[in-house]
This record gives structure tokens, sequence and C-alpha cells, in this order.
């Protein structure tokens, strides 16, 4: 009886933490790799996203002294467990530029693509997610 006591627990404290919905909990999601697809190439890279359903994105680069906000304009999807396959969009903005912020996870791993564009300038970067933490 205890062990099923304490299965139920991690049962509960894993959902907890890994079920989570990205519409309504505030989650950071860590980066380690950057693919920029314009120039077509990998990198280490080193950043964090932080989302809370449509607030305002967090996007902290340089161990912190940098920090940019995207703002939400709409979704579109819904993932209401990020411990599962799917998928999640929001159309943003940050300052005169536009485009999407791309969150999935698949059957290779959790990945956040960005797509912004600024007249003829365009950024197209996915990054791989390394680690997802519910705040």
């Amino acid at each position: 009886m205890k062990h099923a006591i304490f299965f139920y627990f991690l049962l509960t404290i894993g959902s907890l933490t890994y079920g989570q919905n990205i519409r309504t909990a505030k989650i950071e999601w860590q980066v380690t790799e950057l693919f920029d697809a314009s120039a077509g190439k990998t990198m280490a890279y080193t950043c964090k996203f932080i989302t809370q359903g449509t607030a305002p994105v967090m996007w902290v680069q340089d161990d912190g002294d940098f920090a940019s906000t995207l703002t939400v304009k709409s979704t579109t999807g819904d993932w209401t467990n990020i411990a599962l396959i799917g998928k999640f969009t929001l159309k943003v903005s940050m300052d005169d530029s536009m485009g999407d912020l791309v969150f999935e996870k698949n059957a290779d791993g959790t990945f956040i693509s960005l797509y912004l564009k600024t007249g003829s300038s365009e950024l197209r970067h996915r990054y791989k997610v390394s680690s997802v933490t519910t705040l």
C-alpha cells in the first residue's frame, strides 16, 4: 500500500510540473542551440523564453544582460500538456517587427521557432529547447 501511495504521489508531482497548459502556466524555456535558417547554420546558443498565455513573452539573452519583450497579438492551437507532443503559435510583434513565435514538441525534441520581419529584413531562427520549467 505504501508503494502505491508513493507511486501516486510521484505521478501527481510529475503532472504538476510537466503537464502544464501553455495557455495558462508561466513557463521558462531554456535554449542551448540555434539554427539560423537564413544562413543555414546551427550553433551553440543560450537564451530563455518566458511565457504565460497571451502575456508578453520575455526573451532573455546574454545571461540576463539583454532582454526583449515580444507582444502577443493572437494565438493558434491548443497545447494543454507540454509534456506531450503538441504545437502552439503566437502572433507577435517586437518594435517594428511582426511575426510568429512557435512552440512545438515532436519526436525529435522541443523547439521554438521565431520568424520576425521588418520591411525587407527577416529573422528566421529555430531554437532547440534543453529544459522546460514551470515557474
